[in-house]
């Protein structure tokens, strides 16, 4: 057996050459017989990279060399269980600060940490004593091996992962026992941790959010290095005078100088967010209809003015659209996305709305409304909207698609890529529009 060019028998045993020569194999007991863990340092790294989590664990137990070279990579991007599985993912977000608290040195390897839940009960930790319940007691997941490890020792475990760059705070349901400090998330709010990314997709219950949104606030205070972040659920419309005690004035200018993406749900969070000039490339909202984005979200995005991307998501079209005015508050827009349910017929929106809208987009190069959801039927502004099923693949959505695009050639002469609700991909070169096959990706003159 050969292995990286090197022979591997089970005794000496004469091997014959191309040339007719014979040669003698070493046994694998001889001074020459290959290791993995005397390969070269940048050789190792650049393996044990391909390695999974599981893979590396084992391979970090080998030895000591091993050990040093696996374990910063081991902890460098660590992703817990799915936020569904609330306890299984309570329970890892657990453990890892325990083994943060009996080992700190790992701290500053961990970069990346996603789906970290909001709360760790302190009863998972430590368990429910038996006066405390029926029966015996529960157990924690600190053993006697681990010693007395006291909460706040835990609860600041994680102040330091001085390297962390991204963080995804994940939970599908309402959260409470949430702490102005933080909880086990005050690490955020030390200045040595300079995080790139932030992602925050967690609702707290009524009685939490005055705490949560003082948290937050507190966090934009000090990472002002953010330059992506992700919000639901965060900055509330709460009752003005708790507002003002949260967001005094002049406290919101200061944050995020350096944002590059914003993405969220909430109105009052992008008004906040985008209350001063940020260098800003791409904003998505999600939940928000297109008609609120107009009114509400497009006067502030003036302020953005290196804007690049738009993305609008999960939330029903509103019947007072006008995407003239979203593309006035973008002036450098490139790329325009949106994926809706619409409540305006499509030959308003696509036939009469959007050849005007397109003459305020004069950067526009591409426009997806994939997954977009067609009415089905328009009787008046008091019936409620029935979405459509999906159309079938031979059915343009909406029809005549190559004389629309002939249409807003003239509108946008930057339009270079359009996606249809249907999913048809239309790419346009030398002024002439190609539809792109969704079976093979081949580009088809039309």
């Amino acid at each position: 057996m050969s292995l990286f060019g090197m022979n591997f028998l089970g005794t000496d045993s004469k091997i014959s050459t191309d040339k007719g020569k014979t040669v003698r194999a070493m046994s694998p007991t001889s001074e020459t017989t290959f290791r993995f863990q005397d390969l070269p340092e940048d050789l190792l790294l650049y393996i044990l990279a391909f390695l999974n989590s599981h893979i590396l664990s084992a391979v970090a137990r080998a030895n000591r060399r091993l050990h040093a070279l696996a374990t910063p990579i081991l902890y460098r991007s660590i992703v817990l269980p799915n936020p569904q599985l609330v306890m299984a993912n309570r329970r890892a977000a657990a453990k890892l600060l325990i083994a943060l608290v009996k080992n700190p040195s790992l701290g500053p390897f961990i970069q990346h940490l996603e789906n970290a839940p909001p709360t760790i009960p302190a009863t998972l930790v430590y368990g429910v004593p038996s006066e405390n319940v029926t029966g015996a007691p529960i157990p924690g997941l600190i053993t006697d091996e681990d010693g007395d490890i006291p909460q706040e020792r835990l609860s600041n475990a994680m102040r330091s992962c001085v390297n962390l760059r991204s963080l995804k705070v994940q939970t599908p349901m309402q959260v409470s026992g949430l702490q102005e400090n933080g909880g086990w998330l005050n690490f955020l709010l030390e200045p040595e941790i300079k995080l790139k990314k932030l992602t925050v997709l967690a609702k707290p219950v009524s009685t939490g959010i005055l705490a949560w949104n003082r948290y937050l606030a507190r966090v934009l205070d000090i990472q002002t290095s953010l330059e992506h972040l992700d919000f639901t659920g965060f900055f509330p419309e709460i009752d003005h005078s708790a507002q003002q005690s949260v967001f005094p004035e002049g406290r919101m200018e200061k944050w995020t100088p350096n944002l590059r993406t914003l993405k969220g749900s909430r109105i009052s969070a992008f008004t906040t967010l985008l209350s001063n000039e940020r260098p800003l490339e791409r904003v998505a909202v999600r939940g928000v209809s297109l008609t609120d984005i107009r009114w509400f979200i497009a006067p502030s995005l003036k302020k953005a003015v290196g804007l690049r991307e738009f993305s609008c998501y999960q939330a029903p079209s509103g019947r007072d659209v006008d995407l003239g005015v979203l593309f006035q508050a973008m002036p450098a827009l490139r790329i325009f996305r949106v994926k809706t349910s619409l409540e305006i017929p499509l030959d308003d929106l696509f036939s009469k709305h959007l050849p005007i809208a397109l003459t305020s987009a004069p950067c526009l190069t591409e426009i997806d409304f994939k997954d977009t959801m067609p009415p089905r039927a328009q009787v008046s502004l008091a019936t409620p909207v029935v979405l459509s099923e999906p159309a079938s693949q031979d059915q343009e959505v909406p029809n005549g698609q190559a004389a629309l695009l002939a249409l807003y050639s003239v509108a946008c002469p930057t339009l270079e890529t359009f996606v249809f609700l249907d999913g048809r991909r239309w790419t346009r070169g030398e002024d002439t529009w190609r539809l792109c096959s969704r079976s093979s990706g081949e580009s088809i003159l039309a």
